[in-house]
């Protein structure tokens, strides 16, 4: 055969072999065992968890190629599911076991049959092989249920709040966790408010992490008697509802508390400094106080006639209820009787004009919460009404005469009060050389920016012909614009001199300064040689929103589930601190569960007002906590920090447990001892007001701390008064802020710092003579007051003014608009008013662009808040601000000034940190708030967190007590000192009376009675006592002198009860033998007499005393006995003798009594007991051999007692 013919053989053979595999099945198929699923059936639209298992064994089996398959409905494969694994891992039980595993997640929309089928390859086969097929289930979905719910407990009397626990069983595994929330319901079963939410992450009372037991602890506190309703919702996948629990629900028991005002409303403006307020309660036993002061009631009814102080007022009404609880609620008015203050800026005061017509500018002050605009004041300029914005307005086109004209600007505000102000301006005669406003006046443009048209200002001369390539000087005279000759593009400068050209014109190019007003930003032009001036003014827009700060009512105290005394308010700003109106913000709460509204919403919208003002109250969560009260605001598009506000929520107790306490510290930290601590009506009324104290008052320790107890509820003024310190120095009056929760230790939340005041650094007026302050130690701070300006309290117009800085972080109060001020004074004394102002200048420490302008603020102690006193400029190098023309200081207080901090606000961070950006970053300069003032421990900031040292400087609120390495130690050990004793015992001393004294019971015929012991001590012993009123250590201030003597007196074998002995006597000649037989009832007696007398003196405690005891123990056996003796005597040995005892039945008993009298001190009086000791029932026996050892048998009759 050719080569040719043998190679198509060979393929014939090799197609046939390869046909017969195929078709005619020549070769084995792999072997799949039988496959299994579980579960068998899934619900419809529910994620769910399949297992599929296969045993291969076939050592064929190629590896890797298990897998499921689902299957189409004719059988034919849809996809593959997932490969199976024999490694251990995602569901496999056991590696290299051969039982191979896929665990998936399934999840069908439809109730139906899901099919599926296993396959794997095999060497040598063409073919997988398949097992199978395996149905799967999937039933309609059942809609999830919340199982059993409980709240606990199950009543609370009104007023009260009581921590309750909710929990719930949900055995439901595709719960989304955080959606299970406990909601409050209505009598329709509307909800109220969501309280919180459930936990099954043993966090927030829940007791174990995944037992499917949902738990939640909420405070309740209710003031209407009756049944609150509540539910628990949660979500499931695949539901499109809220799926809700059974019913829950509390009793409220008791009489019904509470307490509401019905008006003024809260937020009023008002013009009458007496108001009458109305308001209801709920129980109508209830004693009703209005800021401290009792009011009657009527038929659950109360009026009352409220003094106001000028500004804002706070007006708290608390109900001391029946049931011990307490209930308070707060509205805020405000009371403006203070006329505006206003001035003239342009043009200015004696100037000349060649103009018909001008723009009159100027300033508008009044003390506000915020700026001046439109519905805070309005102005008038010769009759014509005046564009008032942001403290400034501007009059246009008010028309002059030729020669002296007088302008007067009349200023309203809101509540009527008006102020008036002239400036005198000369109109040039025409036909003089004269300098005028061409174009460019009267311009607006947001601040900034370039104005669209040149300034331009043309000279001409007394004919009226322009006069050419003269100078013409432009200067800045009002904000930080700057200027420019070619245009208004690059830095520019505040002056420039521009040479008219053959028209006799100069032009000059001006950007805007930062601050938004009307005709505010002011530039003037003047030649050499020219009487008048040309004028220009402009006004500048706001930008748009970049930043939220936080102004007022942030780290306030309230009660948990109520509204907060104080709003929250927040100011909204531009690029450079100009107020905005009309800008959308979110309040949102971030933690604590608490909300907004009477449904307690999370969130609440608000619009900024023409302040940039947006403000809400909080209702607080149901937790108590430090600062677990966490809201944030912000706008849309903000890029920065959100404003962020922090409230602590307390759970209120009795009223008459409600007390304040502290500790004055001056700036270095140490105590001041001696401070008069006053608690005062926060609304006096007008100034004529004396005071009122709503406390007793109270001095500091030599710790500087102090406890007031007696303290009403509310919101008050808590005065340091500096002028009691008992150390050397001059020290300050400062009143802070002070809201009391009702039956609560209350703090100012850190320590009160006393500055101490430098007396160099002050100035004395009167009604004649003014004078400046200056700080040495402060470059560039002045305080000018001008003759007569000043009354000091009482009414004096005499008196010395002093100024102290102070460190911004020893401010209790938190200045407004988002400051962060790193120069503070205090001006002395506290009460003392300026008018007109004082202009204040201080150095500009926090680098403000020079002739920039910003606010000034005072803390008003009569307002009780952080007011702004008006606009400062930065002087033109940069080094100072300066209060403008109708600003200054109108009271004395803490002064402070400058923008709002640009970082956002550090209500956000916890303690020990701040915001910087939209972090938080470590900030240990900060002070915590102290856990106690006398735990002889201290909480400052490490790392940005709260950490604790020793602090061995605080005292202990008890006087005998010091802080030693951070524990609180007795000054006076407790320990007696060496006692010093003599002592007489039987052996010695005593022996001769011992002896008589046994004499004498033997000749009573009680020879067995034996004294075994007698003994006498005589001792004095000494410590050191601490005096508790003063806590001063008298050395062996305490001293014990006394006797004691003590005898032991033993009985053995007396007989209570026997028949005669029996005797006898066997003579057998060589052995003669003796018995003796004795049996009864016997009796060992044992007894230990004690006595002790002596005098006590204590010289710290004034006690001195006599002291004494007697003490008697004895022991008793009664016991049945049976002895018996045998002697033998022989021819050739001596006696022998051998003998038996033995007690069938026996008894110890032991008694043990005694009487003292001030045993252990000079109060404990008569004392005494009887003690039954434990009695023990035994039986003996012993043999009477040398060398026989006894046998006793006891069991315990009674354990023992006192009587």
């Amino acid at each position: 055969m050719n080569i040719v013919a043998s190679l198509r053989s060979m393929r014939s053979v090799v197609v046939v072999c390869l046909i017969g595999a195929l078709a005619c099945g020549t070769a084995a198929a792999g072997t799949l065992g039988a496959p299994s699923m579980s579960p068998a059936s899934i619900p419809a639209r529910t994620a769910s968890e399949i297992t599929f298992t296969v045993s291969i064994t076939d050592p064929n089996y190629t590896a890797g190629t298990a897998n499921v398959q689902r299957l189409t409905a004719a059988g034919g494969i849809a996809s593959v599911v997932g490969n199976l694994r024999d490694d251990g891992t995602q569901g496999d039980a056991q590696a290299g076991d051969r039982i191979y595993t896929l665990r998936t997640t399934l999840q069908q929309a439809d109730p139906g049959t899901m099919m599926f089928q296993v396959s794997a390859g095999f060497k040598g086969e063409l073919k997988r092989s398949f097992a199978g097929p395996l149905a799967l289930t999937v039933s309609s979905a059942q809609t999830p249920v919340i199982g059993a719910v409980q709240l606990a407990p199950a009543a609370t009397p009104a007023g009260v709040g009581l921590l309750a626990t909710v929990t719930a069983q949900i055995d439901n595994g595709a719960t989304v966790a955080s959606s299970v929330a406990l909601q409050k319901l209505d009598a329709n079963g509307a909800v109220l408010a969501t309280l919180g939410q459930l936990h099954d992450d043993g966090a927030e009372g829940d007791s174990a992490a995944g037992d499917k037991t949902y738990t939640l602890r909420t405070t309740v506190l209710e003031n209407q008697a009756g049944t609150v309703h509540y539910r628990v919702a949660a979500t499931f996948p695949g539901t499109s509802s809220p799926v809700y629990s059974a019913p829950l629900s509390i009793a409220i028991t008791g009489t019904a508390t509470g307490i509401t005002i019905t008006s003024p409303g809260n937020g009023s403006y008002l013009n009458t400094p007496v108001l009458t307020l109305h308001g209801n309660v709920g129980d109508s036993a209830a004693q009703v106080k209005i800021n401290g002061i009792a009011t009657p009631l009527s038929n659950k009814s109360f009026a009352a006639s409220v003094p106001l102080n000028e500004g804002p007022n706070i007006l708290t009404a608390v109900a001391a209820n029946s049931n011990g609880s307490t209930s308070t609620t707060s509205i805020l008015v405000t009371l403006d009787t203070t006329p505006p203050k206003v001035e003239i800026y342009s043009p200015a005061a004696g100037g000349s004009t060649g103009a018909a017509t001008v723009t009159v500018t100027g300033v508008v002050n009044d003390i506000v919460v915020g700026t001046v605009n439109p519905q805070q004041a309005t102005v008038t300029v010769n009759g014509i009404a005046a564009e008032v914005v942001n403290r400034t307005f501007m009059a246009r086109d008010v028309p002059l005469a030729v020669g002296a004209n007088t302008i007067q600007a009349v200023a309203t505000d809101r509540a009527g009060n008006r102020a008036t102000t002239t400036a005198s301006v000369s109109r040039a005669a025409p036909g003089l050389l004269s300098l005028a406003a061409l174009s460019g006046n009267n311009q607006a443009a947001r601040v900034g920016s370039a104005l669209p048209a040149p300034l331009v200002a043309k000279l001409t001369n007394n004919q009226g012909a322009p006069e050419v390539n003269k100078p013409i000087v432009f200067r800045v005279i009002g904000l930080d614009g700057t200027l420019s000759a070619a245009s208004a593009a690059g830095a520019g400068t505040s002056a420039i001199a521009v040479n008219t050209d053959a028209q006799g014109q100069a032009k000059a190019y001006f950007k805007l300064g930062s601050r938004a007003g009307a005709g505010n930003n002011l530039v003037e032009a003047s030649a050499a040689g020219v009487a008048s001036t040309a004028d220009f003014v402009a006004s500048g827009s706001p930008g748009g929103a970049q930043l939220v700060v936080v102004d007022s009512g942030n780290n306030q105290y309230g009660v948990v589930g109520q509204a907060l005394p104080l709003p929250f308010i927040a100011i909204v700003t531009d690029a450079s601190n100009n107020r905005l109106r009309g800008i959308p913000v979110t309040f949102k709460v971030i933690g604590g569960g608490g909300g907004f509204g009477a449904a307690r919403s999370p969130t609440m919208q608000a619009t900024s007002d023409s302040d940039g003002r947006v403000a809400t109250n909080l209702f607080l969560g149901p937790e108590p906590g430090v600062n677990n009260n966490v809201v944030e605001v912000s706008f849309t598009g903000n890029t920065g920090a959100a404003a962020a506000f922090s409230a602590t929520a307390m759970v209120p107790g009795p009223a008459n447990e409600t007390r304040i306490s502290g500790v004055v510290l001056d700036n270095s930290n140490q105590p001041l001892p001696g401070v008069t601590m006053r608690l005062l009506q926060i609304n006096q009324g007008n100034a004529s007001n004396i005071p009122q104290e709503m406390a007793p008052a109270v001095r500091t320790n030599a710790q500087g701390q102090f406890v007031m107890t007696g303290v009403p509820v509310g919101i008050f003024k808590l005065m340091a008064d500096g002028g009691t310190a008992q150390r050397a120095g001059v020290w300050p009056t400062l009143d802070f802020d002070m809201i009391t929760v009702s039956g609560r230790d209350n703090t100012v939340g850190m320590p009160i710092f006393l500055p101490e005041v430098n007396p160099a650094n002050r100035v004395c007026v009167n009604e004649t003579t003014g004078g400046t302050v200056t700080i040495p130690e402060v470059p560039g701070f002045a305080l000018t007051i001008a003759p007569g300006s000043a009354t000091f309290p009482g009414g004096s117009r005499s008196g010395c003014v002093s100024v102290t800085p102070v460190n911004i972080d020893k401010v209790p109060m938190s200045p407004g608009f988002g400051q962060q001020p790193r120069f503070v004074v205090t001006i002395q004394p506290a009460g003392t008013h300026f008018s007109p102002a004082a202009r204040m200048t201080m150095p500009n420490v926090d680098g403000l662009a020079p002739r920039a302008v910003t606010e000034m603020y005072s803390y008003d102690h009569d307002l009780a808040s952080f007011v702004a006193i008006g606009s400062a400029t930065v002087s033109a190098d940069g080094s100072t601000i300066t209060s403008d023309l109708g600003s200054g200081v109108i009271k004395a207080g803490w002064h402070c000034g400058g923008n709002p901090n640009t970082t956002g606000s550090a209500g956000t961070c916890p303690t020990c940190k701040k915001c910087e950006g939209a972090s938080c970053v470590a900030d240990n300069s900060m002070v915590p708030q102290q856990e106690s003032t006398g735990d002889c421990k201290e909480q400052f900031c490490s790392g940005g967190a709260i950490a604790n040292r020793f602090k061995d400087s605080e005292q202990p609120t008890d006087k005998c007590m010091m802080c030693k390495n951070g524990v609180p130690t007795e000054k006076a050990p407790k320990e007696w000192g060496p006692t010093h004793s003599v002592t007489f015992d039987s052996t010695a001393g005593l022996r001769g009376i011992t002896d008589k004294i046994q004499a004498g019971f033997n000749a009573l015929g009680m020879g067995a009675v034996a004294i075994k012991t007698s003994t006498f001590t005589a001792s004095r012993r000494t410590k050191d006592c601490c005096n508790p009123t003063t806590g001063n250590v008298q050395k062996d201030g305490m001293s014990e002198t006394q006797g004691e003597g003590a005898i032991n007196i033993e009985m053995r074998g007396l007989t209570i009860w026997g028949p005669p002995n029996i005797h006898r006597k066997m003579d057998f000649k060589i052995v003669e033998i003796t018995v003796d037989v004795q049996v009864g009832v016997k009796v060992d007696n044992n007894a230990v007499l004690a006595a002790s007398a002596g005098q006590r003196a204590d010289a710290c405690a004034g006690d001195n005393c006599f002291f004494g005891a007697i003490n008697a123990g004895i022991t008793v056996t009664p016991k049945a006995t049976l002895e018996a003796i045998a002697c033998e005597v022989t021819l050739w040995t001596d006696q022998h003798c051998a003998g038996i005892t033995f007690t069938p039945l026996g008894f110890d008993v032991n008694f043990r009594s005694g009487v003292s009298y001030n045993e252990s001190k000079c109060t404990d009086g008569f004392k005494g007991s009887v003690t039954l000791g434990k009695i023990e029932a035994f039986s003996h026996f012993q043999l009477g051999i040398p060398g026989s050892a006894g046998y006793r048998f006891s069991v315990e009759v009674y354990a023992g007692g006192i009587f």
